[in-house]
């Protein structure tokens, strides 16, 4: 949990933190979690540091957790940023020292295990659970039906493939697709008693099988020549090799709301990780503007401080507030984006953010608050709140949600050296330490302290 301490959540990106998180928080756990079975009030105290790191949240300072955690563990494709859930991935890996007790027969502690736990007096027990056993063994019994879903049979000589309890017709059993009455007989065929030279004994099953099973019995490849054992696949990958991102998937099982994620193009676009982050919280409807602070219980006024005449949504202040839109017909967008502007805020975003035609104008966004409109730049700057303002060389402006900027006093110094007062002291002023802020205050030049004043955001001042 050090490796994840306050300071480095404030001086990171949201990228930045999802990358930290996934990279150490993820990774150290995974010795113990191949093990043991972790206690579920471990698991939840883990997912909170990963929470409340990837947020920004101390415990001197709670910030507003945009997108919920059920969404977040999920794989980036449909919808989440690939960080995974503590408790599921403990029973992946579980499921994956089943996979390994299964393979590794010849394994010293293999034998030991399966000597002191699946001995005959221990099975014929009363209650085998009820007996002693090591935290290992625990564990197994936890990762089993993970790995049982997971499984399937691949016939050889079928003398150990049970004809209707198994899985071995394309990674499910005959039960779980016919329902009715069996006999003693039907429980106990298998494989090697069902197949016969170039064909099948029908007759052994104690009634007719419909013809769309029969046909996908006889599609299967078998083994006609030698005598190889059969032996288990895991179904979910295509060379049979066990998968823990697979086994991941089986054991979360989020459920799914029935919308698939439209924004999967975003992880595929080639630009900066902080604006796939922020296209990523447009998608979720999690952008911290003004109507949907008001859904979340935080008292504000709704409407948008720059047209006051409708709400800040997130599309209305990118695209339709009155001031933006004069903006977006001043850099003459291309034709081809043209018709976005009166649909929806995904499909908005996706042909501009993939259409390889700049404006007029080259810029990706607002170059300078000044701009928009002939205000004062720092009212304007705080009258956007929250929109990130980019010019094409990747210049930041203005950035008060603080989803990415690099704000270290190494970038202090570096913004003095390039001669960038401005934003030297906005960093200064955003670390909050004296020292920064007077050696920013010194370096500006008195001609220059008005433009300077005038441009800081008000909450700093």
């Amino acid at each position: 949990m050090n490796k994840l301490s306050g300071w480095k959540a404030k001086f990171l990106s949201l990228a930045g933190r999802a990358v930290l998180i996934k990279s150490v928080m993820s990774t150290i756990p995974n010795h113990i979690m191949q093990g043991v079975a972790l206690p579920t009030h471990i698991c939840d105290k883990l997912d909170k540091v990963n929470r409340d790191f990837l947020w920004g949240s101390t415990t001197e300072r709670r910030k507003l957790h945009l997108v919920g955690w059920n969404k977040i563990v999920k794989p980036k494709e449909d919808g989440g940023l690939g960080i995974q859930a503590a408790k599921a991935k403990n029973l992946a890996l579980l499921a994956k020292l089943n996979w390994r007790l299964y393979q590794e027969k010849d394994a010293l502690w293999t034998q030991v295990i399966l000597k002191k736990y699946c001995s005959p007096s221990r099975v014929r027990a009363r209650d085998p659970d009820a007996l002693p056993s090591s935290p290992n063994w625990k564990a197994i019994k936890v990762g089993f039906p993970i790995f049982s879903s997971g499984i399937c049979w691949c016939v050889g000589t079928g003398a150990r493939t049970k004809v209707w309890l198994d899985r071995w017709l394309k990674g499910e059993s005959l039960r779980e697709i016919i329902q009715g009455p069996l006999s003693l007989r039907d429980n106990s065929l298998t494989m090697e008693e069902l197949r016969d030279v170039g064909g099948w004994k029908w007759d052994l099953i104690s009634f007719d099988l419909p013809d769309s099973i029969k046909n996908k019995i006889k599609a299967l490849p078998l083994q006609e020549f030698g005598h190889r054992e059969d032996s288990i696949m895991w179904k979910y990958t295509r060379d049979g090799d066990f998968s823990t991102n697979s086994a991941y998937l089986l054991s979360s099982e989020n459920e799914s709301t029935g919308v698939p994620f439209m924004g999967k193009w975003i992880w595929k676009i080639d630009i900066l990780p902080k604006i796939i982050m922020f296209l990523w919280l447009c998608f979720h409807n999690s952008v911290p503007v003004k109507s949907i602070l008001a859904t979340r219980g935080i008292n504000c006024d709704g409407k948008c401080p720059i047209c006051r005449s409708h709400d800040e949504s997130i599309v209305h202040l990118l695209r339709d507030c009155k001031l933006v839109h004069n903006y977006w017909r001043s850099i003459e967008v291309p034709p081809e984006c043209v018709n976005t502007f009166t649909g929806s805020l995904e499909g908005w975003l996706q042909s501009n953010s993939v259409n390889s035609v700049l404006h007029r104008s080259g810029l990706l966004f607002v170059q300078s608050a000044s701009e928009l409109h002939p205000l004062d730049g720092a009212l304007q700057q705080q009258q956007l709140g929250g929109v990130l303002v980019y010019s094409i060389d990747e210049s930041l402006i203005f950035d008060p949600t603080d989803l990415d900027i690099d704000v270290t006093p190494e970038a202090v110094d570096a913004a003095l050296n390039e001669d960038q007062q401005n934003r030297a002291l906005i960093l200064s002023l955003r670390l909050n330490e004296d020292s920064l802020i007077k050696k920013c205050i010194f370096a500006i030049s008195p001609v220059d302290i008005p433009a300077v004043a005038s441009s800081i955001p008000y909450r700093y001042l």
